[in-house]
């Protein structure tokens, strides 16, 4: 049969998932990275890891296919978004990668980000785009950027390892806020203000179009095919997105990871607004809008850890713990800031809260009330997404919280929609996949057909209507915790 791999290259580890063209897993290999915190708040990782990783894994499916029988078509990719390194004349790291949810340009997003580099980037000023680190990297390691000959995000890096092409894909590129949304094209005045200039940016080509062709040598390592495309792909985001199904109006994802991210596919485009952040969607026209909860699955962990002993640890059982708690946690709230808030307050300083327990409240009630309070903030989110996007009639959702039936159910009826739980818990993977059949036309009729052909849906779970009666009155009260408390976090 023939398949397509796509690479995921997360923050925790690398992927290669090998798709039939009707979505179907054929092979999967996983291998972890490491992450590294030099200072409290700082992120990195050597960026030969994701190039390590990724050969490790592509030799292991490669293996795996041949074995059965399969032929390899194509190869996409996605990857974390705004991790990017500084690279030498020889295409070799100069430093650790700095990655998506280092912290440190706090600094930096007070003095670049202005009015301006929002309407450009689309991205409201936080420290998660690679702009302000680049800042960063001007202010307090000018050498570095002095020495750098190219700056390249994952897919760049791993394009370049591949196929010997420093190139990106602009749904790739864009997150790193050095991309005017308006051209989809580097922004000279944004590079110019963190002392970089063009020629130092990896080459762009379009979701979905050929980057390039696998390198000989690349092909002997993996005993892959010599000179098997190399497609463009997306953010791991917008790419979870697509391997949703989620391809036209009135469809939103909803990703349950380590952070939560809530997105729709916007043809006809967007104005940047704080309310959302806007970015290209690996369809090749029109935008993803999105919005995001640093602290998603990060928050069940942190709980699971400050309770250790009062509650049971295997998942199964935290579930039945909620069985002896009634929805709305006796008036327990949540506000899930552990690193701060996202969209749509866009506010560093913000700090996971509870408020309003008693003696009364047991770590059930807590327990509840966590996710409770992700399911309030992911409604925060979608309040604001459909002001641009219009009615989102249903709501996909991928990722490990998917797993999690009582989540689901909290989230169903708090915010009033029908949940698709989504076949695959490939669907980042899936995403590359789709963009790498249509560019080899294994499906023909576009990325959206490929997508329709290879995205499936497990499950539905509609709102349960006495669920909702609790939740939209809570929902209400839950959205004025921040503006009450936002004075208090800055004091």
């Amino acid at each position: 049969m023939d398949v397509v791999i796509g690479i995921d290259a997360s923050t925790t580890g690398t992927k290669a998932v090998a798709f039939g063209p009707d979505g179907e897993v054929h092979a999967l290999a996983r291998a972890s990275i490491e992450r590294h915190s030099p200072e409290p708040t700082w992120h990195e990782q050597d960026a030969e890891e994701w190039w390590a990783s990724t050969l490790d894994v592509l030799t292991r499916a490669a293996n795996e296919l041949a074995t059965a029988g399969h032929t390899v078509r194509a190869i996409g990719i996605t990857h974390q978004r705004e991790s990017f390194v500084c690279l030498d004349a020889q295409l070799q790291p100069l430093r650790p990668a700095m990655l998506w949810l280092d912290a440190r340009a706090g600094a930096q997003v007070e003095r670049l980000g202005d009015d301006t580099a929002h309407r450009i980037s689309g991205k409201p000023p936080s420290t998660t785009p690679s702009f302000y680190k680049l800042g960063w990297l001007a202010d307090h390691e000018p050498q570095t950027l002095d020495a750098a000959q190219h700056v390249a995000d994952v897919h760049a890096f791993l394009s370049h390892r591949l196929t010997g092409i420093l190139a990106t894909s602009t749904a790739s590129a864009d997150p790193m806020g050095l991309v005017d949304m308006a051209s989809n094209d580097w922004s000279d005045e944004l590079l110019a203000r963190v002392g970089l200039r063009r020629e130092q940016m990896p080459a762009l080509v379009p979701p979905g179009g050929v980057v390039g062709h696998l390198t000989a040598q690349v092909a002997q390592l993996t005993g892959l095919p010599e000179g098997l495309p190399v497609v463009a792909g997306a953010g791991d985001g917008q790419s979870g997105g697509l391997g949703a199904g989620v391809s036209r109006k009135g469809l939103a994802y909803l990703s349950l990871g380590t952070s939560i991210t809530l997105g729709v596919h916007a043809a006809e485009g967007a104005d940047a607004s704080w309310d959302y952040r806007l970015l290209g969607s690996p369809l090749g026209e029109g935008v993803t809008i999105e919005g995001f909860i640093n602290s998603g699955a990060l928050s069940v962990a942190w709980f699971r850890k400050a309770f250790a002993g009062a509650i049971p640890e295997d998942p199964a059982g935290l579930e039945k713990l909620l069985d002896s708690t009634a929805p709305g946690a006796g008036g327990l709230r949540y506000l899930p800031y552990l690193s701060g808030s996202a969209t749509p307050f866009w506010d560093d300083q913000a700090r996971g809260t509870f408020a309003g327990f008693t003696e009364s409240h047991d770590a059930g009630e807590f327990y509840r009330a966590v996710l409770e309070g992700l399911a309030f903030e992911t409604k925060v989110l979608l309040d604001r997404l459909e002001v641009p996007a219009g009615r989102v009639e249903e709501i996909v959702v991928l990722g490990g919280g998917s797993a999690s039936s009582a989540w689901i159910e909290i989230l169903a009826s708090v915010l009033n929609r029908p949940l698709a739980i989504s076949a695959t818990t490939e669907a980042t993977a899936l995403g590359a996949a789709i963009l790498a059949t249509s560019a080899v036309g294994l499906v023909p009729g576009g990325v959206a057909a490929a997508a329709e052909a290879m995205a499936g849906v497990e499950r539905r779970v509609e709102p349960n209507p006495e669920l909702v009666a609790v939740y939209a009155p809570a929902a209400r009260s839950y959205a004025q915790l921040y503006p009450a408390l936002k004075e208090w976090f800055r004091s």
